[in-house]
């Protein structure tokens, strides 16, 4: 004897998100388990509604320079930056102690 399951309907919210989750790069498994459809109705809402994954993006390319050469100038602008910040606080703090604001930088 053949037993018959209940049929599984879900939202269009859900189908939504599904779709969503797949054009960002999920597995059509994955996703069935996790949202409860079957795997057959994935792949021919997918093909019906037309679901595109997005092209992924292009890796960054070598620096000219060389990734030594890159490092170096990094941590040099990330040296700079830290310095006029830590100068500015300085600055900011002799002002709150009632110094003048004629040294603060704008």
């Amino acid at each position: 004897m053949t037993q018959w399951t209940e049929k599984k309907i879900r939202s269009e919210d859900t189908w939504d998100e599904v779709e969503r989750r797949w054009e960002a790069g999920e597995t059509g498994a994955s996703l069935a388990q996790r949202y409860d459809v079957g795997l057959a109705n994935l792949w021919r809402r997918r093909a019906s509604e037309g679901w595109r994954r997005r092209a992924p993006d292009d890796p960054d390319p070598e620096p000219v320079e060389g990734w030594r050469a890159y490092a170096r100038r990094k941590e040099d602008e990330f040296e700079r930056t830290r310095e006029e910040t830590r100068e500015l606080a300085l600055r900011l703090l002799e002002a709150i102690r009632g110094g003048s604001l004629d040294r603060v930088p704008l």
